[in-house]
């Protein structure tokens, strides 16, 4: 499942309007800047090397 999709179907089961394209643009924008400046964007790395 796309994570498009995975949003739409969300929010149906929400029982609200799906973000947009541009909005979802900002959202990440967003969530980027944060994990970058508080240092978290470490933990995928971490998630990662767990696998193996």
């Amino acid at each position: 499942m796309e994570a498009n999709e995975w949003i739409q179907r969300f929010a149906v089961e929400l029982g609200v309007e799906p973000p947009s394209a541009s909005e979802i643009d900002e959202l990440l924008d967003v969530a980027s800047s944060a994990a970058h400046s508080s240092g978290a964007h470490g933990g995928a790395d971490r998630l990662l090397d767990d696998r193996t």
